[in-house]
C-alpha cells in the first residue's frame, strides 16, 4: 500500500505501510503505542513522521525546534488514547460531564411475581 501526502517541499511524499510503521515506532512510547507523543527527530523525517503519527493516532503532530541542535524537531501529539478514535463516544461524553450534570438514575421496576396463564398440556 503507498500512501500520499503533500510534502513540505511542495512535492507528494509516498511511502509505504511499513515505512509508515517504523515511523511511528521511532516516535511512540515504547511502553504504550496510545501514550501521548513527544520525541526528537531530524528535521528532514518530518514528513513521514507527521503521515505516521496522523495514520497510526488520528492526531495532528506539532513540531518545535530543538534548541542549540540545528536540524532536529520535537513531535509532540495527543496520541491514540487521547484521540478520537482511543475513546467510545460515551465514555468521552461520560467524562466531560461532572457528576451533578449525570441523569438520575432509572427507577427499578416492581420485580413482583407475575401470573401466567396456565397452559394445558
Amino acid at each position: 500500500m503507498i500512501t500520499s501526502l503533500p510534502a513540505h517541499a511542495g512535492g507528494k511524499l509516498a511511502v509505504t505501510h511499513d515505512q509508515l510503521a517504523n515511523a511511528f515506532d521511532r516516535v511512540r512510547d515504547s511502553r504504550d503505542w496510545k501514550a501521548p507523543i513527544r520525541a526528537e527527530i531530524d528535521e528532514s523525517d518530518r514528513p513521514v513522521v507527521e503521515l505516521a503519527v496522523i495514520r497510526f493516532t488520528a492526531t495532528v503532530p506539532a513540531f518545535e525546534p530543538v534548541p542549540g541542535r540545528k536540524g532536529r524537531l520535537t513531535v509532540i501529539a495527543a496520541g491514540y488514547g487521547r484521540g478520537p478514535w482511543g475513546q467510545s463516544a460515551a465514555v468521552r461524553q461520560h467524562r466531560s460531564q461532572s457528576t451533578t450534570d449525570l441523569p438520575e438514575p432509572r427507577r427499578r421496576l416492581d420485580a413482583s411475581p407475575v401470573a401466567l396463564p396456565a397452559v394445558e398440556t
